[in-house]
């Protein structure tokens, strides 16, 4: 999806890089004890600003983002945000700050990391009060908080919620920068999104071909934003199950990945990964088998959270291999894929799991009954024990 725009570093953020922590830790020291002989206000906004990375660029449902890129001193950038914010409550109970709402924010992001959804809304929202009393309603600050909300929401599956605030967003984005400017077309394509999540297929697709219009009209028919808005249209024609369509704009949007990004960027090993998943759905499996090890060359070449990992990649081929009744290859490949998860999961991940509920549909295939039922065996022990611990269905359904 597109890119965050990573905004440079304030001497503040500088200093809290783990070397520089003393200077960070003095700061901090000097203004505790300023707070003694009741500082102004600026004083305090003065550490907050500095050490909040405040403004970024939306991703296609995912968080607005203004402290991503920070070291592993967040934590003592946070006490120094926390500090602050409360000495400058104390000072200015009545006169809401804008970097009050970025600190929020940022500890907001902070919950949001580690999984704690309802302390980030909670954060988020204390942000947004103050970002509508301080900007008023039409600001770009409101327009963000909005869509981290959303996000949140789409991540709970509350999508009448996340619908709601995406389009708050989107309303803010149109009367701060005109109907036709890259973060419209990207509201535009999350508001999509999560139509196409609600199941509303005709409405995903209105708003995405809006999408695809602002994007080629403001960038051209070659940029990343394009591609993306193609690649949005063509997971809807999946899921409408009109996979010829799919395909077709799977690869048009490959096309401009590789013009613009080059053959080995993760958005083309995706984009790789997607075509191979429609043409098995076409039944056209050693198209799919070729594409499938494109996107396994990429995944040894490149790590990004947008490329599937090798054992992913193995499994992939490997099913394709079963399809085409090249049951030894496929088994081959699964042992591999079983192998590379046992090495980076451990013995008892659910991922592992897979991989054996997997290897003993193969075995039966191939009449290894005893073999078979042995590892299915083993992949309930482990599901069992993930649901005793209740841990199905939360960071990895099964």
């Amino acid at each position: 999806g597109p890119k965050l725009h990573k905004p440079g570093a304030s001497q503040m953020a500088r200093c809290i890089g783990a070397s520089h922590m003393q200077q960070s830790l003095l700061l901090l020291t000097l203004i505790a004890a300023a707070s003694a002989f009741s500082p102004p206000a600026a004083l305090c906004r003065s550490g907050i600003s500095s050490a909040v990375l405040r403004r970024s660029y939306p991703l296609h449902l995912a968080p607005v983002r203004g402290s991503w890129n920070r070291k592993p001193a967040l934590r003592h950038a946070r006490t120094l945000q926390e500090s602050c914010a409360k000495m400058m409550m104390a000072v200015e109970p009545d006169h809401p700050d804008p970097d009050e709402a970025a600190a929020y924010n940022d500890m907001a992001e902070e919950a949001l990391e580690l999984r704690k959804y309802e302390e980030a809304l909670d954060l988020y929202t204390k942000g947004l009060a103050i970002s509508i009393t301080v900007h008023g309603p039409d600001h770009l600050d409101v327009g963000e908080a909005y869509h981290n909300m959303a996000y949140i929401y789409d991540l709970q599956g509350r999508y009448a919620e996340a619908l709601d605030l995406f389009k708050k967003s989107l309303a803010v984005s149109t009367t701060v920068h005109g109907p036709e400017h890259p973060d419209v077309a990207i509201a535009y394509s999350n508001i999509a999104n999560v139509c196409d999540s609600q199941g509303n297929f005709s409405e995903a697709l209105h708003f995405h071909q809006q999408s695809v219009d602002i994007s080629t009209k403001v960038h051209g028919p070659y940029h990343p934003d394009v591609a993306d808005s193609y690649h949005n249209m063509a997971h809807l024609y999946d899921s409408l199950g009109k996979h010829e369509q799919a395909l077709e704009l799977y690869t048009e949007s490959l096309d401009m990945r590789i013009f613009v990004q080059g053959p080995q960027h993760p958005d083309v090993a995706m984009s790789y990964n997607s075509m191979g998943t429609q043409c098995a759905s076409l039944g056209r499996h050693e198209d799919a088998l070729s594409l499938f090890k494109k996107v396994l060359a990429i995944s040894i070449l490149v790590k990004h959270p947008h490329v599937p990992d090798v054992a992913y990649c193995f499994e992939k081929i490997a099913w394709t291999l079963f399809s085409l009744g090249r049951l030894e290859e496929a088994l081959e490949l699964h042992q591999k894929s079983l192998a590379v998860r046992i090495g980076v999961n451990g013995p008892d991940h659910l991922d592992v799991a897979d991989s054996y509920w997997s290897i003993s549909i193969l075995f039966k295939a191939m009449g290894r009954f005893a073999e078979a039922g042995e590892l299915r065996e083993k992949s309930e022990a482990i599901k069992i024990k993930w649901a005793r611990a209740g841990l199905l269905g939360r960071d990895r359904p099964v």
